[in-house]
Formats: C-alpha cells, sequence, structure tokens
C-alpha cells in the first residue's frame, strides 16, 4: 500500500499598520490661537505562501499630513493651510499624489451662521509621470435656528486634467436640513 502525504500550501496575508498623530498650540491668548497637526501612516500588505512572499505581491502605503491653523477667537474665523501627500508601491509600480490645501471658516449673525471656503491642489504621479491634476474649490454655509433646526448647503467646483483626456469640471451641491432631538 502506497500512502501519499500531501503538503497542504499555507498562505498568509500578513500586514502591518502603524500610524502616528501629533497636535501642538504654540501660541493660545484670549484673541488668538495658532496650532499645527501632523499625521503619519504606513500600511504594508503581502501575500505570503509559506516563508515565500512572490515579486510584486507585497504593497506598502504611506500617508502624510500637516496642517497649520490659526484662529481669530473675538472673530471666529479659522484659517487653515495644509499639505497632504500619499505614495503607494503596488504590484512594482510607484504612485505618488501631493497638494496644498487653504481654508478658511468664520461663524457669523451672532454665531448662528457657520461659513467656509477652501481650495485644494493636487498631482498625482505613476512611475514619476504627472497623471492627474485636480483643483477643487468648496464653499459651504450652515444656519441653525431655533435651537435644533440646521440647514446646509455645500458646493464644490472641481477641474481635472489627465493625460490624453480633455479637460473636464463638474460642479457639485448639496443642500441639508437636520433636526436635533
Amino acid at each position: 500500500m502506497i500512502q501519499r502525504i500531501h503538503k497542504k500550501s499555507c498562505i498568509r496575508k500578513p500586514n502591518v499598520n502603524l500610524s502616528l498623530s501629533g497636535l501642538y498650540n504654540f501660541y493660545k491668548n484670549e484673541d488668538k490661537r495658532q496650532h499645527i497637526n501632523v499625521n503619519l501612516s504606513f500600511q504594508e500588505a503581502a501575500d505570503k505562501q509559506g516563508d515565500i512572499i512572490k515579486p510584486g505581491a507585497v504593497s506598502q502605503f504611506y500617508n502624510m499630513s500637516t496642517v497649520y491653523g490659526l484662529l481669530f477667537v473675538p472673530q471666529a474665523i479659522h484659517f487653515t493651510a495644509s499639505v497632504n501627500t500619499t505614495y503607494n508601491h503596488v504590484g512594482g509600480k510607484t504612485y505618488w499624489i501631493t497638494g496644498p490645501t487653504l481654508g478658511v471658516r468664520a461663524k457669523v449673525f451672532k454665531k448662528t451662521m457657520l461659513t467656509g471656503m477652501s481650495a485644494s491642489y493636487n498631482v498625482s504621479y505613476n512611475d514619476g509621470t504627472a497623471e492627474n491634476k485636480v483643483l477643487n474649490l468648496r464653499g459651504n454655509v450652515g444656519y441653525i435656528f431655533m435651537k435644533k433646526h440646521n440647514l446646509t448647503l455645500n458646493a464644490v467646483w472641481q477641474r481635472r486634467e489627465r493625460l490624453e483626456v480633455p479637460v473636464t469640471t463638474a460642479v457639485t451641491t448639496t443642500f441639508a436640513y437636520a433636526y436635533s432631538f
């Protein structure tokens, strides 16, 4: 009698996740506050069979964002400037997205209305070649009335440039009502 032994492949998908966040308030008084916020994250995933990781089967994702904020307390106006960068290495290819964002928010009409505007510009790269350029302009208004009712209006205008594709623009608006119980 001949006995066959089949060794079953052990397939594992090891993952690593790391993140680090920090907020530092470096100036604070009755009239003005300043802060900086830094976020870093890393993730790695791989298809591993036994002790072997096949070529191209490792994916790495890095993300970093830095935000500077300046709040004028009596006026309730908050300015922000930020940079976000994402780096991905997937299947032997390298992807990179980076860009700044500028924004301002203000509470007006006895702090019953919150208004805001922001602009961001991102460029994405595939193996060093710029493939996409996206400009976003955003605006929003939120109004609270009778303490429990909230109306919000948001609008986004986007301009997208892609390789070998005509430039596109889009506008998205959202109107919402919420009631707090």
